[in-house]
């Protein structure tokens, strides 16, 4: 004889299952903040094992960790054979016309040869304008301060003048 639940047990079960699963998760969120409180790690494994709980009670998949180890390999893989097959490419294009290859190189050489020395050029040219310029300001300053000195002197009094009692 098969025995049918009525709706008040089914009910009851159901109000009992909902409060078994909060006090749960409850509980694990306490014992979490528990062992978070005395290590670092230890804490750090149970929250995610609390996380991963909740999430099994839910119903939802776990997270896999390990599919993202093996997506990143592949990304590595992938990106190793692109690098490979440029350099490889760029190997054959060397193999091809060294000369040409090596024309070019001379000839930025030559170029950057002589771009260095204008830039030498006008540099010693930038260097020796301002050498002179501050030559030229360091007169000026020379004179005024001759200037200011010797008016400074004619303004002064001589020992004549103190001896006698006299100003000028």
């Amino acid at each position: 004889m098969i025995r049918v639940p009525d709706s008040d047990n089914l009910g009851r079960t159901r109000d009992d299952v909902t409060a078994a699963v909060e006090q749960l998760f409850s509980a694990a969120e306490h014992g979490a903040k528990q062992v978070g409180r005395t290590s670092r790690r230890s804490g750090q494994v149970a929250r995610r094992r609390v996380t991963d709980a909740g999430r099994a009670l839910r119903g939802e998949p776990p997270v896999d960790r390990w599919r993202w180890l093996g997506t990143g390999l592949a990304l590595g893989a992938v990106a190793g054979a692109a690098v490979a097959t440029l350099l490889a490419r760029r190997e054959t294009r060397e193999a091809i016309l060294p000369e040409q290859v090596q024309a070019t190189a001379a000839s930025l050489r030559e170029r950057a040869n002589g771009t260095a020395e204008t830039v030498r050029e006008r540099a010693g040219a930038a260097a020796e304008d301002a050498a002179n310029a501050t030559r030229e300001a360091a007169a000026k300053v020379r004179d005024e301060a001759t200037k200011v000195r010797d008016e400074v002197n004619k303004h002064r009094p001589t020992k004549d003048a103190k001896s006698s009692g006299q100003d000028t």
